[in-house]
C-alpha cells in the first residue's frame, strides 16, 4: 500500500516532461524548416539579380551591377559580389536571417546569354 501511494501522480509527470521535450522538438524542427525556406528565397533572390543584371548589360548599361543592386534591395538583402565576365553577370546575395540565431545566408548566381545552335 505505502508504494503505491507514493507512485500516484508520477505518470502526470512524466506526460508533462514527454510533452516538454516534443514541444522543444516540433520548435526546433519549424525553425529548420523556416531557414531552409529563407535560403530557398534568398537563392531565388539571387537569381533575380543575376537576371537583372544580365539584362542590364545586354541593353549597355555601363553598370549592370548597379541594377542587381537596386532588386536585392528591394527584396531585403544587399549584393557582396557582383563580377561581369564577358556577356556572363555572377552576382553574391547576402541577406540577414533575423528570425533564430541571427545568421547571414549568402547564395550566388550566374546569368547571362546561352549560345543557340
Amino acid at each position: 500500500m505505502i508504494g503505491a501511494r507514493r507512485q500516484r501522480g508520477s505518470a502526470v509527470v512524466l506526460m508533462v516532461m514527454v510533452m516538454s521535450v516534443a514541444c522543444v522538438a516540433v520548435l526546433v524542427a519549424a525553425a529548420v524548416g523556416h531557414a531552409r525556406i529563407t535560403g530557398n528565397r534568398v537563392r531565388s533572390m539571387a537569381d533575380t539579380a543575376a537576371v537583372s543584371a544580365a539584362v542590364a548589360l545586354g541593353d549597355g548599361h555601363a553598370n549592370p551591377c548597379s541594377a542587381a543592386r537596386r532588386v536585392a534591395r528591394a527584396d531585403g538583402a544587399d549584393i557582396s559580389v557582383c563580377k561581369v565576365e564577358g556577356e556572363d553577370v555572377t552576382v553574391s546575395v547576402r541577406y540577414e536571417y533575423r528570425h533564430g540565431f541571427g545568421m547571414v545566408i549568402v547564395k550566388t548566381s550566374r546569368a547571362g546569354p546561352v549560345a543557340c545552335g
